[in-house]
């Protein structure tokens, strides 16, 4: 009895061993792998996150990268004919300063001598690509039922592309009108940052009148007939009829076509710069009957021609506006220009 007693305890003893090497295998093997489980969880879900964040990031930067691609690539004539008009978002305007405003989807407003006029939208009926421009025409939204029906032609024309008169092709440019006329060119204005606002609050009297003869419209004249910025960089100059060369009668009885100069004089009469060439040779001599001028008025730059033959109020009163600039879209657009200091030297007050 007493050895069946001792091998029943120590059979019991193993058995008790035993159970505890299982329960140890059990119960840690299944925690270790529990931990490493969780730890590649939390790596995965870091790079899940990781990768997500680069893919948004990926998203905005070629975001970003479309939009100003988009933005700097000019009139986009395949957008807007589909009604698109997302290239020529802005201020369009003319020499004498009336306006049309695009947004995204279309023309937003016209202004016509300071006046805004009914509302009006770009119609497509009859629209043609032809020329390098897309042809449109523009009225009123909505089109009359009854009556005349009237619209204009409105002519998208992108940078590069001749059009007549001596519009500049650097620009992208739009033209609305019955009848052809350089006064019916329209070019996008830029937009003047608060830091360009304050220099030309502190730009000096030639600066200004530099900025002045940059923005010439068409339609102004010196003391010899039409003057544009090209004119005065070039030093010749169309003349009109009554141009007249004395050391020369034997040729044409004297009359010419044109004259040579270098730079112009700015005359001042009160408010009036009066623009006239300088250093004409002293054998020319011309009786006009035109004489051009611009004042400035804080921001604003008016072009005027008066007549010669009277003075005074009389003269004032009979002045033809030409043209309306801000000095301040001018110097965002020439600030960095050669032409600003090569206009400033040829300058003389």
């Amino acid at each position: 009895m007493n050895k069946k007693l001792t091998w029943l305890i120590c059979g019991a003893i193993v058995l008790g061993l035993g159970g505890v090497c299982v329960y140890a295998s059990l119960d840690h093997t299944p925690a270790t792998n529990q931990s490493s489980k969780k730890a590649q969880q939390t790596a995965n879900s870091k790079h899940t996150i990781q990768s997500t964040n680069n893919t948004a990031s990926n998203k905005t930067v070629k975001s970003s990268s479309s939009i100003a691609t988009k933005n700097n690539t000019g009139m986009n004539l395949t957008e807007i004919q589909a009604h698109d008009f997302s290239s020529v978002i802005g201020t369009w305007v003319n020499p004498t300063g009336d306006t049309f405003i695009f947004n995204k989807s279309g023309l937003l407003s016209r202004s016509h001598s300071g006046q805004t006029t009914p509302k009006e939208k770009v119609y497509f009926d009859n629209a043609k690509a032809e020329d390098g421009m897309l042809k449109t025409s523009i009225g009123t939204d909505p089109l009359p039922t009854e009556g005349a029906s009237i619209s204009v032609p409105l002519y998208f024309i992108p940078k590069g592309v001749a059009f007549s008169g001596s519009s500049d092709k650097s620009q992208d440019r739009i033209y609305s009108g019955q009848q052809f006329s350089e006064q019916n060119i329209y070019t996008l204005q830029k937009e003047v940052s608060a830091t360009d606002t304050s220099a030309v609050n502190s730009l000096s009297s030639v600066d200004k009148q530099a900025l002045a003869l940059l923005g010439l419209p068409s339609g102004f004249v010196s003391d010899y007939g039409d003057l544009s910025v090209n004119t005065i960089l070039s030093g010749k100059s169309n003349v009109t009829s009554n141009a007249f060369d004395s050391a020369h009668v034997d040729v044409n009885n004297g009359k010419i076509s044109d004259v040579t100069f270098s730079g112009v004089t700015i005359a001042l009469d009160g408010a009036k710069n009066i623009v006239k060439l300088n250093n004409v040779p002293s054998n020319i001599n011309n009786t006009t009957y035109k004489q051009g001028y611009f004042t400035i008025s804080g921001d604003m730059i008016t072009y005027k021609n008066q007549g010669t033959r009277v003075s005074g109020a009389e003269q004032d009163a009979l002045a033809e506006t030409v043209g309306n600039k801000n000095l301040s879209s001018l110097y965002a657009q020439y600030k960095s220009d050669p032409k600003f200091e090569q206009i400033k030297n040829l300058i003389t007050e």
